[in-house]
């Protein structure tokens, strides 16, 4: 079963099974590392099941389909991954991985991406998928308002005070990445 799985995501990355090293992750289950490129390749692949062989294209239109029917069951209401499928009704879908990686990508669109907060810290997350959505003008001003909760965030001190606040302050180059 994990040699399918393996190649699954293989397919849905176009690298070859043998070039994905095997992690494991903190519940125990085999996790696979790939670049961000071909990870942001798996989103976009996954979001335009067309470019896929079958049976792959079937199955990549009911998970999408599933993905946004009911997103709170991807991760849970009120989460970032949920609010986004939510708020952007299926328009994109997008889902945190293991130590910091997000990948998402439009349905309709072109856009896919990958990326990774480098220390690890998933809390970070929605702070820069938040601005890549912003900088690449794909959120509507009212999607954008709607998830604006999670494009900062107050730093409290032990008493509750506010001492600073976090945001993501970089800027996109426009351009294709590999």
């Amino acid at each position: 079963v994990q040699q399918l799985i393996k190649a699954t995501v293989a397919g849905y990355a176009e690298v070859a099974p043998e070039s994905i090293i095997v992690g494991v992750d903190g519940c125990g289950v085999p996790v696979f590392a790939l670049p961000l490129s071909s990870m942001a390749r798996a989103y976009a692949n996954l979001a335009h099941a067309e470019r896929l062989p079958e049976p792959r294209q079937a199955a990549a239109r009911r998970l999408t389909a599933a993905m946004t029917a009911h997103p709170q069951m991807v991760a849970g209401w009120g989460q970032f991954c949920t609010e986004l499928m939510r708020v952007t009704k299926g328009r994109i879908i997008g889902k945190l991985g293991a130590d910091g990686a997000y990948c998402a990508a439009e349905l309709s669109g072109d856009l896919a991406f990958a990326l990774k907060i480098e220390d690890g810290n998933t809390a970070m997350l929605p702070l820069a998928v938040m601005r890549v959505l912003n900088e690449l003008d794909i959120l509507t001003q009212a999607e954008n308002t709607a998830l604006a909760a999670f494009s900062r965030f107050d730093n409290l001190n032990c008493q509750k005070d506010k001492v600073g606040e976090a945001k993501a302050v970089f800027h996109l180059t426009r351009g294709t990445y590999e």
